[in-house]
């Protein structure tokens, strides 16, 4: 591959920094493994930031490294691919292929449309509403904005609103808050959710109800609260614009009568949904639960495996594979106490109050968010990190993981949001829309996100996820 000026520089100083700490400059506290490990893992960094490799490529390079440098076992450095989470995101991956192959609900979308009203603010609760009801049944926020935006911009289009529109930027507002705020209510709707459960400790992770509860309170504040904020901001109060019936009747009329295939994923939908909603009960674990669901659709023919090859994004898979054999390896050589022992007197200055640290953590993550744009980077090096401080306050790590997921997706600026950009393009990009006027409802989110966080305390004090 040909490199640019800007990943020769980072390519090199990831390399002078990992051989400097690895080899050259003694750390006290540290062994030989651990300090061989922090310097491979700093190089890491450096090409992640610089976009030197691929993503995945890095990750392989950094487990390789620390195999061939005998610093742990090739189990203990892969041991990610052998964990629960990572069966999870195969299997309801898998079964995205299907959902969004059959059209199911991007049909139960448009049923949902017919029910209210045809104004703004009826369209923008049906828009609202299908984003929350398609959110738990999905692990991919890009597969939910790609089934649903191109469908939100033809109610847009239909209606009448011009480009660039206070409509235009509400509806594209009002679906791209259900969809993205909305995922982090459930365990199952965000990938950014499922690689976080992955890197906390087993004991600090939370099934699918105890999820949802410990979010409700912020759900309710930040997300509905945004959704509110953006339909007030963006309401074109023309009486004239109106969504046709017509045009919903329409579609549904193209689509034609229910198949067989649409029939055997609702039904294995709703008996997925069950079994996650009750796993605590029935026994069955949510990875089996997602791997059935996958092979389901498998045997009766509604996918087959060349689309589920082509339809599974296996460098993701590949990446979280990798990634969450971190925790393992730090912990192994030593890693995870060093780095406690080194920032306790930083972290110790605003870990004397349970809601300073919380919000010194949001705080802190969406400032970073805003230079490394790599989240899934950050959330490797901070969650860990700050771990043991929130152990010591008696926070559940879930809390802890729950901040780092809400306080990253802000959309303020198109650059950094993982999610911004393809909603963005496909309703058609500059042309279409001011990002401008798009990015208001997220500084609204990002005051509202602080606010949900401190009345949330209490509640998660109740159901035991603080001491």
């Amino acid at each position: 591959m040909t490199f640019s000026k800007k990943q020769w520089i980072f390519l090199a100083a990831a390399v002078v920094v990992a051989l400097a700490v690895a080899l050259l400059i003694p750390i006290e506290g540290l062994s030989s493994a651990g300090s061989i490990t922090l310097g491979i893992f700093l190089g890491a960094i450096i090409l992640w930031c610089g976009n030197v490799f691929p993503f995945v490529v890095t990750c392989l390079i950094l487990m390789i490294l620390l195999v061939v440098t005998k610093v742990v076992s090739f189990g203990t450095a892969f041991s990610g691919v052998s964990q629960t989470t990572w069966w999870l995101m195969l299997g309801a991956m898998g079964f995205s292929v299907a959902l969004t192959k059959t059209g199911v609900l991007r049909r139960l979308s448009f049923h949902i449309l017919k029910v209210f009203p045809s104004n703004f603010l009826g369209q923008s609760l049906a828009v609202a509403l299908a984003g929350l009801v398609v959110n738990p049944m999905i692990p991919s926020v890009n597969v939910k904005i790609a089934m649903l935006m191109p469908m939100v911009k033809s109610i847009s289009d239909t209606v009448g609103y011009p480009k660039r529109s206070k409509g235009a930027h509400g509806l594209w507002s009002v679906a791209y808050i259900s969809i993205v705020l909305g995922s982090y209510a459930f365990a199952t709707s965000n990938l950014f959710s499922i690689i976080v459960a992955g890197l906390l400790p087993s004991e600090g992770r939370a099934d699918w109800i105890q999820w949802f509860l410990g979010a409700l309170p912020w759900l309710v504040i930040a997300g509905i609260g945004t959704l509110v904020v953006a339909i007030i901001m963006f309401n074109p109060k023309d009486p004239s614009l109106e969504m046709s019936k017509d045009f919903i009747n329409e579609e549904l009329k193209k689509m034609g009568k229910i198949s067989r295939q649409e029939i055997i994923c609702i039904v294995t939908l709703i008996a997925a949904v069950l079994l996650w909603i009750f796993e605590g009960q029935i026994g069955i674990p949510s990875q089996v639960t997602a791997l059935m669901s996958m092979v389901v659709v498998l045997v009766l023919g509604v996918i087959d495996m060349k689309e589920l090859k082509n339809g599974v994004p296996w460098d993701m898979l590949l990446m979280v594979g990798t990634l969450m054999g971190l925790g393992g390896v730090f912990a192994e050589v030593g890693l995870t106490d060093f780095i406690t022992q080194v920032f306790t007197p930083v972290v110790n200055l605003v870990s004397g109050n349970i809601v300073i640290f919380l919000i010194a953590f949001s705080l802190i993550f969406s400032l970073v968010r805003m230079v490394v744009t790599d989240v899934i980077t950050l959330f490797t090096i901070f969650i860990p990190l700050f771990i043991p401080f929130a152990n010591a306050l008696g926070i559940s790590p879930w809390v802890l993981g729950f901040i780092a997921l809400v306080s990253q997706t802000h959309w303020g600026m198109l650059y950094m949001s993982n999610f911004g950009i393809p909603a963005y393009g496909m309703w058609g990009g500059e042309e279409m829309l001011d990002y401008n006027q798009l990015a208001k409802p997220s500084w609204v989110y990002c005051v509202l996100n602080i606010v949900a966080i401190i009345v949330s305390i209490p509640f998660w004090k109740l159901i035991g996820f603080i001491a």
